[in-house]
């Protein structure tokens, strides 16, 4: 099985306030806030007042967009999957035109199988963030119950922080400022990849005395088609194979295997 990850580089993002022509250099990892701080186009929020100059940030919608080369060699794989670590929050993903992802968690990663909508050479990725509080605001108003969000600075009828999965300091504490921001706050990733991968793997120790340490391998396993596998898992300088066999899509598999008269660390 093959396996290979692009990393789209930080440097081609660029970002702009929705509706508006000018684009700006955006750093990624990273939120609105800052790149407009860096861009010279707010003040410091943490000095003085200015936290109540750059609360118009919260109600606008933000654009972030980015070219990436792909070759021949990415689109001879099986899938190619674009994945961001880290949305904050409601996002249209659009690749080449396409939208392909829609968001509404900054807590949880995304990914999608994007190998149909990809081209040879360059690519073209945006992301689109919805002003997290008209959103908020959207599901309030359809709630048939109001629910007070004692953090927020905002009167009740407008505290919109408990309907979105999003950092709930955001919205202001006593402790800091205001600051509802949008972005792309970890990394985004294309892998290209046939065959079968281990999406996750962990090690559980069963049991242990002086003479055997007990443990079972759990590993999460994605297969392009139905094949029979060899896993082969290496420990100090023992090696073992594992035969397996993977039905299309995610697969849960569990090894249990014993190391004989173990070196104890804590005798």
């Amino acid at each position: 099985m093959e396996s290979e990850a692009l990393l789209i580089s930080v440097e081609n993002w660029m970002f702009r306030q929705a509706g508006t022509e000018t684009w700006y250099p955006a750093e990624v990892p990273g939120h609105v806030h800052t790149d407009l701080l860096k861009n010279g186009l707010i003040p410091d929020p943490f000095i003085g007042t200015n936290e109540l100059d750059v609360q118009w940030v919260e109600n606008e919608d933000w654009e972030y967009l980015s070219h990436f080369q792909i070759n021949r060699s990415h689109l001879q794989h099986d899938r190619i999957d674009l994945t961001f670590e880290g949305l904050d929050t409601y996002a249209d993903i659009i690749l080449n035109d396409s939208l392909i992802l829609q968001t509404d968690n900054m807590y949880i990663p995304w990914s999608v199988d994007v190998k149909k909508y990809l081209r040879m050479g360059e690519n073209v990725l945006q992301v689109y963030f919805h002003s997290p509080v008209l959103w908020g605001q959207k599901k309030l108003n359809t709630h048939p119950h109001l629910i007070p969000a004692s953090n927020e600075s905002k009167p009740v009828g407008q505290q919109t922080s408990v309907f979105t999965r999003k950092a709930q300091y955001h919205y202001g504490w006593d402790w800091g400022p205001r600051l509802v921001t949008s972005g792309i706050w970890r990394p985004v990733t294309l892998q290209a990849w046939s065959g079968a991968r281990i999406n996750d793997i962990y090690c559980h120790l069963d049991s242990l005395s002086k003479y055997s340490a007990d443990y079972s391998i759990k590993l999460s396993v994605e297969s392009v088609n139905e094949i029979d596998a060899e896993l082969t898992i290496r420990m100090a300088d023992k090696t073992t194979s594992h035969r397996a066999y993977l039905k299309q899509g995610y697969n849960n598999l569990i090894i249990n295997r014993s190391i004989k008269n173990p070196i104890l660390w804590w005798p």
